[in-house]
């Protein structure tokens, strides 16, 4: 009797498994912490970080209200310091991005000036909050492995995945429970999400290859990265901390055929992955949307 208790367990598990919902049910993985080691250029590039303290300071900043700021007044560096960052941005960004001992020295910079705008309230319009109908019909064409594109106001600029069951795994520039910490990479549920935030615009895609196998391991990579910081210095390749959109690319990077997705370039010599990118691609086919048109695709890039 035992064994046939056992052998019916064994297969309720292995059918639990195959459903949609167990993307949801991943924990994040625990990996071993490894030894860093740099090189005599890295210590270069970190004396050179060093010295560009208050630039990268001031492109943060600026980088952020422009791109990920939630139609907040805009911070627009004057006319000499502008054209003083303009020629520093594009050496400043590579060298981010080819140190970490320079990304350490940059985001000690960069935490504080993108820290004092990102909880600025919005500006208001006359589009309402996505209300509890609206709501339950997202709901209802979600499947795991979806991306919810969404914003508030004029803004169009957050990026979420979605695995079933109500959970999703996003990057957030808000602050921790003690009001001072990077919330980062964070697992809840879209319920929660949308109870707390003020969203009123929408559009999901779904990519149009997708499989089982591609969503687990989209899955398994998100959950490595909860509890990462928000990435301040928006750098497209960090795997120490993640901007929103970065998560999303990233993730979706995971899957042996990806979609076709490309960065683009931006102000002062940055590179990023925003939600306008994703809906560019031929690669996604649009799920639902409200209150924001999804452009025409193939506008922003070219594609084979």
């Amino acid at each position: 009797m035992k064994k046939i208790l056992l052998s019916a367990i064994s297969l309720l598990l292995l059918s639990s498994c195959a459903t949609d919902d167990n993307f949801a049910n991943i924990q994040p993985v625990q990996e071993t912490q490894q030894v860093e080691t740099y090189t005599a250029q890295d210590y270069q590039a970190q004396d050179d970080a060093n010295s560009n303290r208050d630039s990268i300071a001031k492109i943060t900043e600026s980088i952020f209200s422009q791109n990920f700021a939630d139609d907040v007044e805009k911070i627009t560096p004057v006319n000499n310091t502008l054209s003083n960052l303009q020629s520093k941005g594009g050496m400043i960004f590579n060298l981010l991005n080819k140190s970490k001992l320079a990304q350490k020295v940059g985001y000690l910079v960069a935490d504080y000036p993108v820290r004092a705008n990102f909880n600025k309230k919005s500006k208001p319009d006359s589009t309402p909050r996505i209300n509890a109908t609206q709501i339950a019909e997202l709901k209802s064409s979600l499947k795991p492995g979806d991306l919810i594109l969404c914003g508030n106001n004029n803004s169009f600029v957050h990026a979420i995945l979605y695995f079933g069951n109500d959970v999703i795994v996003h990057s957030l520039a808000t602050k921790g429970n003690d009001g001072k910490k990077f919330t980062g990479v964070i697992k809840e549920t879209l319920s929660e999400y949308l109870f707390r935030a003020e969203r009123d615009k929408f559009v999901v895609l779904r990519y149009k290859n997708i499989t089982d196998e591609a969503i687990q391991k989209m899955a398994d990579y998100a959950n490595k990265q909860i509890g990462k910081s928000y990435d301040t210095l928006f750098l497209m390749n960090s795997d120490s901390r993640f901007y929103c959109t970065e998560l999303v690319y990233q993730s979706l990077s995971q899957i042996p055929t990806p979609p076709k997705m490309f960065p683009h370039k931006v102000a002062l010599g940055w590179k990023l992955i925003t939600n306008e990118d994703f809906m560019d691609s031929p690669d996604f086919q649009t799920v639902w949307s409200l209150n924001k048109q999804r452009p025409e695709t193939g506008m922003n890039h070219e594609y084979n």
